[in-house]
Order: structure tokens, then C-alpha cells, then sequence
């Protein structure tokens, strides 16, 4: 892909995602509402099974066939890559812990807080509809945004759900914390694109598909971690001071990040007009 199309090409990949999300949600409540929980499963397996026939239909260029050296030497060698980026190693620890703090608030927390002083479930829905909605806009703004420090941008639009988690723990009353929900939305997807266009551009496209690997595992390995030990730490200490914590944890993991060079020194590579992709 050229490099000028990969953050616009990131970006609205977010939106499809994001999209299907919000109105996967939405037909599903619409469907348990008119016809129960089972029919809903059942036209949620119907729609697994068309795409999968859909899928099937795809046809791709053949690539050429590439020398294999193993999975265990692929997995080393990957792996030496990985540690050998400080930039990327650094920010996929960090989110190891910022996915299982929004994972234990998602999932525990916010239904909590909801369930106590929001009105309940229809409450958290708003509150979580506001949030999806929030990334769909900002995969539109990162259509056109493209900062020259991508990493910079990226890190500092995490402590965005620092605000959330601090108005959930007051909490605060629902438009306001739906406000905040859409402004952590928006910077999750700022966040997504410069990260992804930021790797499409360092990393080499042999090596693109093992480091996003240890990416992604990285990032959601304490995921399951979060949401068990969220409800025991509430039960503990408070629902608002599990908040709050979770919040402060937050910026002090971005404002460590920052401290790497790379993370506040990177930038976007241009691109000549007789540049190929």
C-alpha cells in the first residue's frame, strides 16, 4: 500500500468495525426485545454463517511462495525484533495494563456504578452507545488527520479515558459521563490509527505480521486478569476508588511511555511523488 493511503485506509477500517459494532448492538437489543434472547442467537448464528459464505467467495492474487524456517525460529526471531524496538515494547506493556483496567471497567465497574446510581442497564447502553459513537467520529477525523509525530499523538490521546473512569467514579450525572464515553471513543481511534500506520511504516512487511502478533497478545494478556479482579477489588476497596486508581494508573503509564525517545520523537516518513509504495 502507498504510504500516503495507510493512515486513511487504517482509518476507515476502524469505521467498518466500529460501525458494525454499534448496529450489531443495536439489532441485537432490537431483536431481544420483539422475539427473546434465543431467536436473537439464532439470527446472530445466521449472520456468522452468511459471512462465512461470503468469505469463501473472496478470490486473492496468488503470492509467491515464501522459504519457512520453522515456527519455533519464526517465533525467536520474531520475538528479538519485538525486544529489539523500545518504542514498541513499551507501549504494548502499557497497554497489557491499560486493556485490563478498560476490560474490569466495561465489563464490572461501569454496570456496577449504573446498576447503583445511573438507573441501570439502559443507562450503561447510553453511556457505551456514546462511546461507540465516539470512535466512529473520530475514524472520520483520522481520515484527515495526520500528525507528524504519530506516537506522540497516539499516547497522548490515552489518558482520555482517564476522564471517563473519573466521572464514572463520582459519578457524575449520565450526559455527562456519556460526554466523556464519546471523547474516549474518539481518542481510542486516534490512538489505533497512528499506531497501526506507525507499525505499517518501522516495521518491515516480513516481519509485520509475527510483531503484530506479539502485539496483540501483549496487549490483551492481563485483559482476563482485569475483569476478575475487578469485582473482588471493588468489593474491597470501593467501586470509585478502583476507578479512580485505575484512572491515576493511566497517566502514570503514559507519562512513562513519553519518557522513550522514539515515543515523543518518531515521525510520519514523507512521501516524494516518485515514491513507490
Amino acid at each position: 500500500m502507498p504510504a500516503d493511503q495507510r493512515a486513511p485506509a487504517n482509518a476507515l477500517d476502524r469505521i467498518g468495525r466500529n460501525s458494525g459494532q454499534i448496529g450489531g448492538a443495536a439489532l441485537g437489543g432490537v431483536l431481544v426485545g420483539l422475539a427473546g434472547p434465543g431467536w436473537g442467537l439464532a439470527v446472530d448464528a445466521v449472520s456468522f454463517a452468511v459471512a462465512g459464505a461470503l468469505r469463501a467467495g473472496m478470490r486473492f492474487p496468488a503470492l509467491p511462495t515464501a522459504p519457512r524456517a520453522g515456527l519455533v525460529h519464526e517465533l525467536r526471531e520474531g520475538w528479538r525484533d519485538f525486544i529489539s524496538r523500545r518504542w514498541l515494547w513499551a507501549i504494548v506493556a502499557e497497554f497489557a495494563f491499560v486493556v485490563a483496567i478498560l476490560a474490569g471497567t466495561q465489563s464490572v465497574l461501569g454496570p456496577l456504578v449504573a446498576d447503583a446510581h445511573l438507573g441501570g442497564a439502559r443507562s450503561w447502553g447510553l453511556i457505551l452507545a456514546a462511546e461507540g459513537l465516539g470512535a466512529v467520529l473520530g475514524g472520520f477525523v483520522m481520515i484527515r488527520f495526520r500528525p507528524r509525530r504519530m506516537l506522540l499523538a497516539a499516547s497522548l490521546a490515552v489518558p482520555a479515558d482517564s476522564v471517563f473512569f473519573l466521572a464514572l467514579a463520582v459519578p457524575l450525572p449520565v450526559p455527562v459521563i456519556a460526554a466523556t464515553a464519546f471523547a474516549a471513543g474518539a481518542s481510542v481511534e486516534v490512538f489505533s490509527v497512528n499506531w497501526a500506520t506507525t507499525m505499517q511504516q518501522e516495521i518491515p512487511p516480513a516481519m509485520l505480521s509475527r510483531l503484530s502478533s506479539y502485539d496483540a497478545l501483549g496487549s490483551f494478556a492481563l485483559a482476563p486478569v482485569g475483569t476478575a479482579v475487578a469485582g473482588p477489588l471493588a468489593a474491597s476497596f470501593g467501586t470509585s476508588a478502583v476507578l479512580t486508581a485505575g484512572a491515576i494508573l493511566i497517566v502514570l503509564l503514559t507519562a512513562a511511555v513519553l519518557l522513550v525517545p522514539e515515543v515523543r520523537n518518531m515521525q510520519r516518513q514523507p512521501v516524494s511523488p516518485d515514491r513507490g509504495p
